[in-house]
């Protein structure tokens, strides 16, 4: 009887023990599962800082690409004003050599010769010296054109 007894205790706790070490497996299971969590949530976080950071760069690179074109605008600007300034000054050379030569070919009465009520002697208004002195100074425009 005694031995019937002490089976019956060993049958009653070896269920007790199945069910403890089941409840065991299963927290084992539980915990590997967090594990693998984790390791997935620090993978996650990995993937996002090297996103960020491509993202940090591809930001970089971007300000970049903008400082060069604007340096390139720059450039362009300057060229425009160099070309305009330049013909700016082609310009003035040009008036200059044209109120020379107005000044030239302008030419007045000569009251000394015009006979009253006959045909008028026209003079130019820059004579001798001061017209070589004139005619050197349109040749010298003509050459800075």
């Amino acid at each position: 009887m005694e031995a019937q007894k002490l089976e019956i205790i060993e049958t009653k706790k070896n269920p007790e023990k199945e069910r403890l070490e089941l409840i065991e497996k299963k927290v084992d299971i539980q915990k590997k599962r967090l594990e693998v969590k984790k390791e997935k949530l620090s993978m996650d976080k990995m993937i996002l800082d090297r996103t960020k950071d491509l993202l940090e760069l591809s930001e970089k690179k971007v300000a970049l690409l903008n400082k060069r074109l604007e340096i390139k605008k720059a450039k362009l600007d300057m060229e425009e004003l160099l070309t305009n300034r330049h013909l700016e000054g082609q310009r003035l050379l040009t008036e200059k050599i044209s109120s020379l030569l107005i000044s030239l070919i302008v030419t007045t009465v000569d009251e000394e010769r015009t006979i009253l009520g006959s045909e008028p002697i026209y003079k130019s208004i820059i004579e001798g010296e001061r017209r070589e002195i004139v005619l050197k100074k349109v040749m010298e425009q003509i050459i800075k054109l």
